[in-house]
């Protein structure tokens, strides 16, 4: 890209950090490639190379990542069902995102008419901004913690 001085990077971060229980190590990892798009987004400029974030919110059901989901609200004591509610009364557009979505914003930031964006990220979130989900006590002490 460097020689040709031209190019699209796309990272795939997320942005459902604050009130997200049990994935601090995943979180961590996308916070760290969004610091990475964003000191690449100035590296690479002058070389013609736009270097952006696109952040899914909670892709759902069906997609592959309905098994963490599961193990997510088995960890917080809910049912799937009681879990799926919890996490659709946070996103206002009220569903789960899909593909689609993800991949017309990754189409946008590599569009000619995305050639002036950069260091950005794209939130696909349906306006996810937290959780709102605290974990009991048991699940985050253990039981015999003070």
């Amino acid at each position: 890209m460097m020689r040709a001085e031209r190019g699209r990077i796309v990272n795939i971060i997320t942005r459902l950090n604050f009130g997200n229980p049990y994935s601090s190590a995943y979180i961590s990892s996308k916070n760290a490639l969004w610091g990475l798009t964003q000191c690449l987004a100035v590296e690479l400029a002058s070389y013609g190379i736009t270097v952006n974030g696109v952040a899914p919110g909670h892709v759902g059901p069906g997609t592959g990542m309905e098994k963490q989901f599961r193990e997510k609200a088995d960890k917080l004591g809910l049912s799937w069902e009681a879990f799926e509610a919890q996490v659709l009364k946070t996103i206002p557009v009220g569903r789960w995102c899909r593909p689609a979505d993800v991949a017309a914003a990754v189409s946008y930031v590599v569009s000619p008419e995305a050639s002036f964006v950069t260091g950005e990220l794209i939130n696909v979130t349906g306006g996810f901004v937290g959780y709102g989900i605290a974990p009991p006590k048991e699940a985050r002490f253990g039981r015999d913690a003070d």
